[in-house]
């Protein structure tokens, strides 16, 4: 493995040309995030979250596929774009409730669609969650937070009966 930073950048490089020029090959997608790994070593966001982007769409039978999708959904994160985080952590979880990640992703998730004023969003993915996740400790006021969602909403109806739910 390349040791010097000029070195992993030549390296990470030289992956991208060669699977953009030879996509069949055998192992393009492994060479794919090699490149993504060594972008992300340089603190280079731009190509780090473009490379992860070209496996997505190129490889989607990819073993590093939903490696790639939670990295991405956390590199959005990083940068403060919450609407685009919690679109990546929800196709995470959707793709793959069991992968390590997806359990926090989708709570993440949640949080930044409710921030976002997207409450049936949040409130979708509080439900997933309880639904995927029962015997998580984090769902002990997840009912009590569906209801202050849907007072933020304006459904008094709603959130009154969530309210009576929890209770």
């Amino acid at each position: 493995s390349p040791k010097g930073d000029s070195d992993k950048r030549t390296a990470a490089d030289a992956y991208m040309v060669f699977v953009k020029d030879f996509p069949k090959a055998n192992k393009a997608d492994v060479a794919v995030n090699i490149a993504a790994v060594y972008y992300y070593e340089l603190k280079d966001t731009k190509k780090t979250m473009t490379s992860r982007h070209y496996l997505i769409e190129n490889f989607p039978k990819s073993s590093k596929y939903t490696e790639n999708v939670a990295e991405l959904g956390f590199a959005y994160e990083t940068i403060a774009q919450f609407d685009e985080a919690a679109s990546w952590y929800e196709k995470l979880f959707s793709h793959d409730k069991d992968y390590k990640a997806s359990k926090d992703a989708l709570h993440r998730a949640a949080i930044f669609r409710e921030s976002l004023g997207e409450y049936d969003q949040a409130i979708k993915n509080k439900k997933d969650y309880q639904n995927a996740y029962p015997d998580d400790e984090r769902n002990i006021g997840l009912q009590m937070d569906i209801a202050n969602i849907l007072e933020k909403k304006g459904d008094k109806v709603a959130a009154r009966k969530a309210f009576y739910e929890y209770f």
